[in-house]
């Protein structure tokens, strides 16, 4: 009967120890997000604008949906460090250009 009440009594202790664990993770994890957000810009994946209107619920753990002010797509931006925020502007570019001669190519063939 003591090794019954003593292996409740630890498994309470180490459920007790588990949810404090999982309670310290998540509120590090919020802080770090909270702590990125202040150092990147929000980016819009396909024109590269940072012109863009929040249009969906700002969750823990879902990511924010924005509306392009610019280009008029609808979805998740992309959080870009401010000191990258020129080259990912030109990747996005260039992407733009390639897409718009796959575009007139496949135009000209038909």
């Amino acid at each position: 009967m003591k090794l019954l009440q003593f292996m409740l009594i630890l498994f309470n202790v180490v459920m007790l120890a588990f949810i404090v664990y999982i309670g310290y993770r998540l509120l590090r994890h919020h802080r770090r997000k909270k702590e990125d957000r202040k150092n990147s810009t929000a980016l819009c994946p396909k024109c590269g604008s940072a012109n863009g209107q929040m249009i969906g619920s700002n969750i823990i753990f879902a990511p924010s949906k924005y509306k392009c002010r610019d280009c008029d797509y609808e979805g998740v931006f992309l959080l870009v460090i401010n000191h990258k925020v020129k080259e990912f502007r030109e990747y996005v570019r260039k992407q733009n250009q390639a897409k718009k001669i796959k575009k007139d190519v496949k135009n000209k063939k038909n």
